[in-house]
């Protein structure tokens, strides 16, 4: 009886495995669905004009991951909920480790929390990427061909997992990895490499992009090409 059970726990366990993969997923797409509308709710109050990663200030649009204040201030009345300010340097370090309150710009995948807002106000989505207004990037970073900056715009990409290329390690890594979550701490596991990552959209779809969708550096490659590199140890990559 004993082995019987063990077996049939064996057969079930890896089936159990996916279907939690898969629930993650779907509520991290939610998510998505949640940003893709308040940028658009955005756009319509602001001369059309979609919200973009931090061009002000010290991240000047090398961190897709970062919002200036004031554009996280005001997606937070459409619903996008940034969490609170920090008062220092030692209240940010401090409050990144607590529980953050819930948030459209957490990834159900990962088992870090984003840090939101840091003691300058800048908003520190972590988990996604802001891929809107990019194009006419003066330092050859952007390396796509479409990224929104208006609702007149073309259809393209609004935010997606945070998805990474290391080109040192020839790898690349993204919320949904083949391997589950990457660890909370510790060493980035390079091959746990992506199944495929959640993408929005300025029509307001969203959905699941596998991996194989990711147009590669080379036919060969075992990564995607990147698509904005900014001189960090990594660069970004997505779908168009």
């Amino acid at each position: 009886m004993i082995a019987i059970i063990a077996i049939l726990a064996g057969m079930l366990l890896p089936a159990l495995g996916k279907a939690k993969e898969k629930a993650r997923r779907i509520a991290c797409l939610n998510n998505l669905k949640t940003q893709a509308l308040c940028f658009i709710m955005y756009a319509d109050d602001f001369n059309n004009s979609f919200p973009t990663a931090d061009q002000q200030t010290s991240w000047q649009l090398e961190a897709l991951y970062v919002m200036s204040s004031n554009q996280g201030v005001t997606l937070m009345t459409y619903g996008m909920n940034g969490g609170r300010g920090r008062a220092s340097a030692a209240d940010f370090d401090l409050d990144i480790k607590t529980a953050q309150p819930p948030t459209a710009w957490k990834c159900p995948a990962r088992s870090d929390s984003p840090r939101l807002f840091d003691q300058k106000g800048l908003l520190h989505v972590d988990h996604f990427m802001i891929l809107t207004g990019l194009r006419g990037d003066t330092k050859g970073r952007f390396k796509g061909t479409n990224s929104p900056s208006k609702s007149s715009d073309p259809i393209g990409p609004l935010t997606g997992d945070h998805t990474m290329v290391f080109l040192d390690k020839k790898s690349w890594i993204s919320n949904h990895g083949i391997k589950g979550p990457q660890p909370r701490t510790g060493p980035v596991n390079y091959a746990n490499t992506p199944a495929g990552h959640n993408q929005s959209w300025s029509d307001g779809h969203v959905e699941w992009v596998s991996e194989k969708r990711f147009a590669r550096a080379t036919p060969t490659s075992l990564y995607p090409k990147s698509m904005w590199a900014s001189g960090w140890p990594w660069d970004w990559t997505w779908v168009e």
